[in-house]
């Protein structure tokens, strides 16, 4: 089976994928973040770059190459740290998940979509995040491609007026929207008053929950910085059974 053909990809696979959409890159046996950027760059990684007719003098030591020609280089190409931004915005969403070992012998399980929000992926397929790593991280492959599909979608350019369409009827314009009267005020926007409630019970219960998965002790310190909740409001909707006894009241 070659790697495109596995159920699940390691994080430089799907970096591959996400940026290229090239099976060939994908299924580069010794593909590795350099080799990658070797596939981006325009030229192949299996055969020699093009050298002028004239061989600069004196030449090159063995092992270095020439810069490909600016025709090579797609512009059009998304940059390897936006695609980077993207994977980990999909897999803090949950539209990617991946699993993991928490430790080097640890058992391999479903990473929580809250590690996303500070880890980081390193050049050996491991999730670093504050206090503890997840090694050997992988992604289904039918998720990678759900959300990157081979041929990406290609917007057909705007038609001009009086030019013929290409059989595709333009929608005829519209009456022009009066301006409506704005709604008044409510009263959770005055001064004095709470802001618009937002679920926050719901994002500690799944702060919680991921902890838990981990098998890390959830604070409410920790809370705060993860979730982006103030600390009175994690406070005033933490569980009371996961509050420690010397922090309660009497």
């Amino acid at each position: 089976m070659s790697p495109f053909d596995e159920p699940d990809w390691p994080p430089i696979r799907v970096r591959a994928w996400a940026w290229l959409r090239d099976r060939k890159v994908v299924d580069d046996p010794k593909l590795t973040p350099i080799r990658l950027a070797v596939h981006g760059s325009g030229i192949s990684a299996h055969a020699p770059v093009d050298r002028p007719e004239q061989a600069p003098n004196p030449p090159l030591p063995e092992g270095f190459e020439l810069a490909p020609a600016p025709s090579k280089i797609d512009l059009t190409l998304s940059t390897i740290d936006a695609v980077e931004i993207e994977i980990l915005t999909a897999s803090r969403s949950g539209r990617l998940r991946w699993s993991g070992r928490l430790g080097k012998s640890g058992k391999r399980r479903m990473v929580p979509k809250l590690e996303f929000i500070d880890g980081r992926f390193d050049d050996n397929g491991a999730l670093n995040v504050p206090g503890h790593t997840w090694y050997d991280c992988r992604a289904e492959r039918a998720q990678v491609l759900a959300l990157w599909p081979e041929t990406p979608p290609v917007a057909s350019p705007p038609s001009c007026p009086g030019v013929p369409s290409t059989g595709v009827p333009r929608p005829q314009p519209s009456t022009p929207p009066q301006p409506s009267t704005p709604p008044p005020p409510s009263s959770a926007g005055t001064a004095g008053s709470p802001a618009a409630p937002r679920d926050n019970r719901a994002l500690v219960e799944a702060y919680i929950a991921a902890r838990d998965e981990s098998g890390l002790e959830p604070t409410q310190r920790d809370c705060v910085r993860r979730t982006g909740l103030t600390r009175y409001a994690v406070r005033k909707v933490w569980p009371r059974d996961r509050v420690p006894k010397r922090g309660r009241r009497k």
